[in-house]
């Protein structure tokens, strides 16, 4: 009896197990095969080129598998004018396919597909526009390399042709453009010599400019134009730097005076004469310009004559129509010694180690640290005649300052480095 009980429980099982779920289904149907879609790059559809030219950008079509990229997948090409290469490609990683296409000879509309085996959308439909074959090029007298004054007509039109097999076209049309002023008309028709012209005025800003002549599509588009605009004649002038300037009488701490011939729209004329005078005032010219240069500045220099006060320097176109002042003012004498890198240095006349000064009696010399020098120092008189030493600070800039009363030659010399020394004579 155990033996009857023991087979009766595996048969049970076999059928439990029998009857669990998960197994397969011959009535059951396969799963859908994976949607392949084909479609224009839209960048490579609708170009215009010349007939019997290659478009600037190839053909190109998608292919996605369930809105996947797809590659390995081939892309045959046909078109109803001119030839494609290659006739069949694959798509790479990207699902991407092109294909180079050269127009047929004749101008039109011409038509092109892309062929995927089973893919929706396809055939893929592509459109172009065959201009005809017309070459621009620059006429005689073209009208280029001109020069004339800004805000003004150029006395020669711009001019090119248009050429069809080497034979000039009529009836083209010719676009004109320009950044730099206008033209007139901006777009003109060729006539039966294949030309069309335009004017040019130049625009308010002088200088190098350029203008272009183009035909959508067409070899030797767009035809460039060149001229030079001048500034027109003096209309007014302005001093750009160095006036309000101040110098000690004794020494020359004036920079250049700069003043700017402008025509009516502000630009720099060049070449224009200009007088430089000295109105008033302790002052002499070292040197100055009696034309503006190329960008329209004259540029004068002066010095102090001796003496201290106001002064006045003046620039003047001739008739002294236009005219710019500078006016300056001239400091009493001052006497100055740097110490700079443990080394006492004239202002006055460059000498160091030792520096050495002359100066009227009654005059004062100041003596100033290099603000970068954080050493203790301390100007001391040497010798007979003397003055009272002299402590600098830390204060940036730290001076000192000595009266001389009497004549005499006073040597002095640095209390922590007594190798830097100098002398000032008193007269």
């Amino acid at each position: 009896m155990p033996t009857v009980i023991s087979v009766r429980a595996s048969l049970l099982i076999v059928t439990i197990v029998a009857g669990l779920p998960g197994c397969s289904d011959p009535a059951a149907p396969p799963p859908p095969p994976p949607v392949l879609m084909a479609a224009a790059v839209p960048a490579s559809n609708g170009q215009t080129s010349a007939a019997g030219t290659t478009l600037s950008s190839p053909l190109g079509v998608q292919v996605q598998s369930d809105d996947a990229p797809k590659s390995g997948v081939t892309v045959t090409w046909q078109a109803s004018a001119g030839s494609i290469v290659p006739a069949s490609s694959l798509t790479d990683a990207a699902g991407l396919a092109t294909a180079t296409w050269t127009l047929g000879p004749l101008p039109g509309v011409m038509t092109a597909s892309a062929t995927v085996a089973g893919a929706q959308g396809s055939p893929v439909a592509f459109r172009a526009t065959a201009l005809p074959s017309v070459l621009v090029t620059a006429a005689a007298a073209t009208g280029s390399d001109q020069t004339g004054v800004v805000g003004t007509v150029l006395s020669q039109p711009l001019r090119v042709q248009a050429l069809s097999d080497g034979a000039p076209k009529a009836g083209i049309t010719i676009s004109w453009s320009t950044a730099a002023g206008s033209l007139a008309p901006m777009e003109s028709v060729t006539d039966t010599s294949g030309i069309a012209e335009t004017t040019w005025t130049l625009s308010k800003i002088s200088g190098v400019r350029t203008a272009s002549a183009s035909i959508l599509g067409a070899p030797g588009s767009p035809v460039t134009f060149s001229a030079t605009a001048l500034a027109g004649p003096a209309a007014a002038m302005d001093a750009l730097v160095g006036g309000g300037q101040t110098s000690p009488a004794n020494r020359n701490d004036l920079s250049k005076l700069i003043g700017i011939v402008m025509d009516r729209f502000g630009n720099g004329v060049t070449g224009q004469r200009v007088t430089w005078t000295v109105e008033s005032g302790p002052v002499a010219f070292l040197t100055r310009m009696d034309t503006t240069d190329g960008v329209g500045r004259t540029i004068a220099l002066v010095e102090p004559t001796g003496a201290e006060g106001p002064a006045m320097v003046r620039a003047a176109l001739p008739g002294g129509t236009l005219s710019v002042t500078f006016p300056l003012t001239i400091l009493p004498r001052e006497y100055d010694v740097i110490l700079d890198r443990n080394v006492f240095r004239s202002v006055q006349n460059g000498t160091r180690g030792p520096a050495v000064d002359t100066i009227p009696f009654g005059d004062t010399m100041t003596w100033t640290l290099d603000p970068f020098d954080y050493d203790r120092h301390r100007l001391v008189s040497v010798g007979s005649p003397s003055f009272e030493d002299k402590e600098f600070t830390y204060a940036n800039p730290s001076t000192v300052s000595v009266r001389f009363t009497k004549p005499g030659t006073y040597r002095y010399a640095d209390f922590y480095y007594p190798e830097n020394r100098g002398v000032i004579v008193v007269r």
